[in-house]
Order: structure tokens, then C-alpha cells, then sequence
């Protein structure tokens, strides 16, 4: 501990030796300030990478988006003990905020602000959407963006509040990643920010905590806090892409199930990537075998059309066999079954850029 009551970190040395046939012990001090600094600098950065992976690995998994939010903050808390985390996510009608996560968050306090319609001056998170800039509120008590919203914060223990808007890499705005404080801020202190943070102009009172942590901040630890933002992003755009996805499959299964034709889409590998039930009424397969064909590895046509259908099975096989060998041709061919049914098949390949996939 220095005379000013800091303290600063060193590592003592002891060695014990003999001078003048007396057992002495020889005491070294080394201040290792710079050296705890790469330390904790590094450990910083492992756990960050720890985190990212983490979340990484759930988005992988497909995760729910709220399962995924929510660890997303919880990770960030436990690097960031000081702050709390809350994630807000624009709705489809672009103006309101719907809850994504706050773990550490009253639950009365964010069912009062889940479906917070966005504009200027409109708390932090509400105006950060709505302006696509961060809003830092120093003093959430005495600034005018929180007038409508002092008591729910009050009540909830919250005095600051840095808003950082998501977006997606077209710039448009996807919700909101708010970090709060829980001790006393100043009065009537808050500022927007672009690309750096700083001190507001005229400051008079001591810094707060919060207010420490912005002035203290290096480009590096600003950076890491963008990229909290960068991976919330992540995690939004790609469940979105997960539902748009499956919408997509919806419809075009649909459309498949509305047409008269019975219809196999095959990869070259012969797996199964889609069918109508039309076909499997046509070849009369059980639903749940062909069910477990989707995605399958099982080239055995013969077993899984049954032979006995057709008349004439080895034309049928070699008919198959030449469509694999050739996949990028275009093919017609009658099939004429036991039953008297006669059906005409067309083949057509499937091609994704150009290339030949199916």
C-alpha cells in the first residue's frame, strides 16, 4: 500500500544465507505492475474467447434465441460483475422492442418495458434504435429520456444505463444491447457517442463507477464491447435465416403438395432431400420409411420401389443407373406397372450455381 493508500501489486523474494557465520534471510521486493497487467490482460481476453466460442457453439446447435441471449449476457456479467446486461429486439413492425434477454433484470421491469415503442428520447434503448447511435445516461433520475420511466428504475435500483444499437451488416437496426449500472451516476450527465467514449465536457463531480469505466476504457476494451454487440447480431441474423429457411420449406413443400404430379428431388449421392405424398401414394411406401429416407445414405431403389410393381424391373434399374451416370441430362421414360397404371417420368437435373447438385 503506497502513502496514499493505492495499492499496487509485488512479489516478494525471500533467500535465506549465511554472513559472517550468521543465518540471515535476504528480502527482495519487486514491483510487478506490468506484468500483472499482460496478465490480467490476457485472462481478459481467454475468457472473451471463452465466451465467444461458447456462444459459437450454440448457435451451431441451433439453439433457442432467447436460450442463446440469455447466456450470451450471463457470460458478459460474470467478465463484467459491475454491469447488467439487457438485449432488446426490434420488432417485425420496426418500431417496438420486444424482450430478448436480462437475466440479472426485475422481471417486473422488463415486462413494463417489452414492447417500448422506439424514438428520440424515448429512454436509452428506445432512442439508440430509433437514432442508430449509442445513448449513454449517466443519471437515468435527472435526465429527460427517462422521465416517463424514473420509478420502474428507481424500483429496479438502476441510475445508468449505455445503450448500444445491434445491426444487422446492411446497418439496419435489429434491437438494442443495454448495459445498466447499479450505483449512483451524476446529475443530468449523458451523451451519445460514435466511435469513441469519453468524459462529457465540463464535468465538475466525482466519476462514478460507470463513468470510470468509460474514461478508463482503451480502444481495445470499447472495441470488445462493440463486439458484444457483433455477436448478439450474429446469433439474431442467424436464427432469422433458421426461420426464413424453414418458411421457405414450408411454402415450397406446399407447393409440391398442391401440384398433381408425384414429385422425388434426389442428391447424387441418391439421399433423398424432398418428396409429395403423390409419389408416395404412387409407390405405395409406408410414411415412415420415407420419412427415414430423408437425408438417408441408401442407394437400394429396387428394395424401396418393390420390384414387383413393374413390369419390366430391369429396364427400370437401368433406366436409374444411366440417370446417375449421367445427372446433368434431361431424360423422359414410361414406367408401366402390374396394376395397368402407366406413368410418364421426367428427369431434369438440379443445379445451384451452375453445377449440377441433384
Amino acid at each position: 500500500i503506497r502513502a496514499d493508500g493505492s495499492h499496487f501489486p509485488v512479489e516478494v523474494s525471500l533467500t535465506p544465507m549465511t554472513v559472517n557465520g550468521e543465518l540471515i534471510t535476504h528480502v527482495c521486493w519487486r514491483v510487478i505492475t506490468e506484468r500483472k497487467a499482460v496478465e490480467n490482460k490476457l485472462r481478459s481476453r481467454t475468457d472473451e474467447l471463452a465466451l465467444q466460442n461458447q456462444i459459437l457453439q450454440l448457435i451451431n446447435r441451433e439453439d433457442d434465441l432467447h436460450n442463446i441471449l440469455d447466456e450470451l449476457a450471463r457470460q458478459i456479467e460474470a467478465l463484467h460483475p459491475d454491469l447488467l446486461c439487457s438485449i432488446l429486439l426490434l420488432d417485425n413492425d420496426n418500431k417496438h422492442l420486444r424482450h430478448g434477454a436480462a437475466p440479472s433484470l426485475p422481471d417486473f421491469y422488463s415486462q413494463a418495458i417489452d414492447g417500448l415503442e422506439i424514438g428520440d428520447g424515448v429512454g436509452s434503448c428506445g432512442t439508440a434504435a430509433y437514432l442508430g447511435k449509442t445513448v449513454i445516461v449517466e443519471d437515468i433520475q435527472h435526465h429527460p429520456y427517462w422521465e416517463p420511466y424514473r420509478d420502474l428504475a428507481k424500483q429496479a435500483n438502476l441510475h445508468a444505463c449505455w445503450s448500444h444499437p445491434i445491426k444487422n451488416n446492411q446497418g439496419r437496426v435489429l434491437g438494442t444491447f443495454a448495459f445498466y449500472h447499479r450505483p449512483p451516476g451524476m446529475e443530468g450527465v449523458s451523451h451519445m457517442v460514435g466511435n469513441q467514449c469519453g468524459r462529457p465536457p465540463g464535468m465538475k463531480k466525482a466519476p462514478t463507477p460507470m463513468e470510470n469505466w468509460l474514461v478508463q476504457s482503451t480502444d481495445a476494451e470499447i472495441s470488445l464491447i462493440k463486439h458484444y454487440a457483433g455477436l448478439a447480431q450474429l446469433v439474431i441474423e442467424r436464427n432469422r435465416s433458421t426461420m426464413q429457411i424453414a418458411e421457405s420449406l414450408s411454402i415450397l413443400k406446399a407447393t409440391l403438395e398442391s401440384t398433381g404430379e408425384a414429385i422425388l428431388a434426389v442428391d447424387l449421392h441418391n439421399n433423398w432431400l424432398l418428396y409429395n405424398q403423390k409419389f408416395i401414394d404412387l409407390w405405395q411406401i409406408p410414411n415412415e420409411v420415407a420419412a427415414a429416407k430423408i437425408g438417408a445414405k441408401d442407394g437400394s431403389i429396387e428394395l424401396l420401389y418393390g420390384p414387383d410393381q413393374i413390369k419390366d424391373t430391369e429396364a427400370f434399374s437401368n433406366k436409374v443407373i444411366e440417370l446417375y451416370a449421367t445427372p446433368e441430362a434431361h431424360s423422359f421414360d414410361i414406367i408401366e406397372f402390374k396394376d395397368g397404371k402407366i406413368v410418364e417420368r421426367y428427369s431434369i437435373p438440379k443445379l445451384i450455381n451452375n453445377k449440377v447438385v441433384g
